[in-house]
């Protein structure tokens, strides 16, 4: 199966978890025997401290997706510009509710 993963590169993998969840679900899904790819939301970068890793995975800028390219696209990264091209499934990494009380 052909999977798109929405990740935004910005500066550390470490610099959030979903830079992290995005990473993980590229190295099982690929592991399981399915072909990955980075779709990057906003700037085109890639981490600074990983750059090692940037030949091994393929990524393309959200915008330059076109429908039938992905049988599913996981969003870690909402990308709401992504739906409709695939089918889309929200990672969600913890409860939209702990934001709201950590804020």
């Amino acid at each position: 199966m052909k999977l798109g993963i929405t990740v935004s590169f910005q500066h550390s993998v470490f610099s959030s978890g979903a830079s992290q969840t995005s990473l993980a679900l590229a190295e099982l899904f690929t592991y399981m025997g399915d072909t990955c790819t980075f779709i990057h939301c906003g700037e085109e970068n890639w981490w600074e401290d990983i750059t090692s890793l940037k030949t091994s995975w393929p990524s393309v800028r959200d915008t330059d997706v076109v429908a039938g390219q992905f049988d599913r696209i996981l969003e870690v990264t909402l990308c709401p510009r992504l739906r409709g091209l695939a089918p889309c499934i929200w990672i969600v990494r913890k409860a939209p509710l702990f934001h709201d009380m950590e804020a």
